[in-house]
């Protein structure tokens, strides 16, 4: 009975408005969480709770879902008179009148509002699809946690209960948690064969005594997601952890954390915050899937990386919002002659005070290989380290890093330094980089950091060079740069070698939805239009994508293939969303496409994914254009 009656408030509470130009899903608010005192959010005017992280206060963040196209209205305590939405590259027409800021948003999203006015608050929005995976509760092994005597107020520790949960469940079940918050003081170790949803609303938080940890130790084939939340609580412990001088040092539990064998592995939709220090350690893991995470951490304390993984094989970090104050993504190998297979893209990275936004090392294997960092934005946040590092205490190949573009770089930005001072081994190491290539790296102004320089390239001996660095397409402040000499980059030492800059002749490519709706009952066809630029279109190009999306191909729309081919001569093609004539659903599903990497044909652009409605509603009335869809569901 409990669990019925908390669902019924949910399907109460977790609405959808159809309102003239879509459709927008809020969340239940999270149970004694701050609002933020700066800022409120309406999404088509219907309000959307915004929660400051944190005792600071310098970071909030607003979640819900929509398809379609809407109107974003963020209403500011005061006039505003200066503000910046990144990231700039996705090209959001914003405008402000009085205390309020508008844009228009017709795919998902996930955006930072900041240096609004001098309010030191920045607002993270996270503009998601709706969730196309979420366990039925009380369906086949899926498991209330309300069920098995959990408290969802905060009062009481519940840590024992949801590992006996979860120790319980069978293989391949869920354990759900509703709407509420959870406390849980240590670990919860995750179990193989086993996961763990978190629904709209649903917040798990530390103790007042005891710090969190959500454990993938030895565990396979396990998930961890949904649309709630994971709270660190780092304000009640980081004075457990600060030197003489006051400052935060690198102790405390991560929020995340995996230090042996971990396979098979899917974190996705949760929002991760306030952790002491690091908010994740991943070790040793393999085929590991991230995907649409947000991690929120204030800017007050320097030591919060966000993403550290370290030996991590076949790990795809997709769609992320990574937002600290130290590295973004943290990337160290201990173990010789590993091919990592390993990509960072479509995402967004933020660090606040110092480190990088991807750094690689420290490096102590040997004769490692292959990471991929691609369509990502770098937002720096002053006063910064660096913002792609390279710490070598080992040799390392093959890296690339494909359309990356960099926002307010003030400090050294390219640094490879090939020695490391090893945390791990306790003494220093030296390493060596070659085969490294940027196509297509953008810099909206370039720093003054590194003695003066843009960048910085060390190999000072035999044992610690760095060759084999190609710049394809490098632009600062909208110029071509054609040598290290007009990019400002210092080589120290003879053994830098083969540094070239040329120009790319690799496409990208993009995928907007042109027409945003399919629907029978109007003979209305969605439309996906997959476009490529750059390089030749002499000859045709295959490009893969991902369906996702709540509809069904091939049962709510006619099949469509995963790949579309743009014919030779042509620089774009059409992928047709039609309702399926049998489908009599009245209610709105949606298709999501997201471009699949191919890594000799095709480089992902900015609009990296679309968003397309299947809806069977008679009183549809639209037009096929992009910019004015849609309907009203009020006669």
């Amino acid at each position: 009975m409990k669990t019925f009656l908390l669902l019924l408030n949910l399907l109460v509470i977790t609405t959808f408005n159809f309102y003239a130009q879509g459709f927008v899903e809020t969340y239940p608010q999270e149970p004694n969480a701050v609002i933020s005192d700066n800022y409120k959010v309406f999404v088509n005017e219907k309000p959307v709770l915004v929660y400051s992280v944190g005792e600071t206060k310098d970071v909030a963040y607003c979640h819900f879902a929509f398809a379609g196209k809407i109107t974003v209205r963020i209403q500011v305590s005061e006039v505003v008179n200066n503000y910046n939405l990144s990231p700039h590259s996705y090209g959001i027409i914003s405008k402000n009148l009085g205390n309020n800021i508008t844009f228009e948003l017709d795919k998902p999203r996930k955006l930072l509002l900041k240096e609004v006015n001098k309010l030191v608050e920045h607002l993270c929005i996270f503009a998601d699809p709706p969730q196309d995976n979420a366990p039925i509760i009380d369906g086949t092994n899926v498991i209330s946690i309300l069920d098995k005597g959990a408290d969802n107020t905060g009062t009481t520790d519940n840590l024992s209960i949801i590992q006996n949960a979860l120790d319980k469940l069978p293989s391949g079940g869920v354990l759900y948690f509703p709407a509420g918050r959870y406390t849980a003081g240590g670990d919860i170790v995750m179990k193989s064969d086993r996961s763990i949803y978190l629904s709209a609303g649903a917040t798990i938080q530390a103790s007042l005594e005891n710090e969190l940890r959500v454990n993938f130790s030895k565990a396979n084939n396990v998930k961890l997601f949904g649309r709630g939340s994971i709270d660190g609580c780092g304000d009640r412990f980081r004075a457990n952890y600060k030197n003489a001088e006051g400052k935060v040092i690198e102790a405390g539990k991560t929020i995340l954390y995996c230090n042996e064998s971990s396979n098979n592995c899917t974190i996705e939709g949760v929002v991760v915050k306030n952790a002491i220090t690091w908010t994740s350690i991943v070790m040793y893991t393999k085929n590991w899937n991230v995907y649409n995470l947000k991690i929120v951490n204030g800017r007050k304390y320097t030591n919060h990386d966000c993403w550290d993984p370290h030996d991590a094989v076949n790990m795809m970090v997709d769609d992320c919002f990574l937002y600290g104050t130290d590295d973004a993504i943290a990337y160290s190998v201990l173990s010789p002659n590993l091919d990592l297979n390993t990509t960072f893209r479509n995402s967004t990275f933020f660090n606040g005070h110092m480190g990088t936004t991807v750094r690689i090392g420290p490096w102590v294997g040997e004769n490692t290989k292959n990471i991929t960092v691609e369509n990502n934005d770098h937002l720096l946040g002053g006063n910064n380290d660096n913002t792609l590092g390279f710490y070598l205490g080992g040799s390392i190949s093959n890296l690339r890093y494909l359309n990356n573009r960099i926002e307010n770089a003030q400090f050294g930005t390219i640094l490879i330094r090939t020695f490391w001072d090893d945390h791990y081994a306790g003494k220093a190491k030296s390493g060596s980089l070659e085969n490294l290539v940027f196509d297509r790296l953008y810099i909206e102004y370039p720093s003054i950091g590194w003695n003066g320089h843009f960048g910085r390239f060390e190999g000072e001996n035999p044992a610690n060079f760095v060759k084999n660095i190609t710049f394809k397409d490098f632009y600062q402040q909208g110029v071509l740069q054609t040598s290290e000499k007009t990019a400002d980059i210092e080589i120290v030492g003879k053994y830098v070698s083969n540094v070239q800059f040329t120009t790319s002749t690799t496409p990208l490519v993009d995928i907007n939805a042109t027409t945003l709706i399919a629907s029978k009952s109007n003979k209305l066809q969605g439309k996906f239009t997959v476009t490529r630029s750059g390089g030749s279109i002499a000859e045709p190009l295959k490009v893969n994508y991902t369906i996702r999306g709540t509809a069904v191909n091939g049962t709510d729309y006619t099949a469509i293939n995963k790949y579309v081919v743009i014919p030779a001569g042509s620089a774009s093609a059409d992928i047709v969303i039609s309702q399926n004539p049998n489908n009599n659903n009245t209610s709105y599903k949606t298709v999501l496409l997201s471009i699949e990497s191919r890594k000799s044909s095709y480089i992902i652009g900015a609009n990296y994914h679309a968003m397309v409605t299947v809806a069977n509603i008679d009183d549809i009335k639209a037009t096929t254009t992009q910019s004015n869809l849609f309907y009203s569901s009020q006669k």
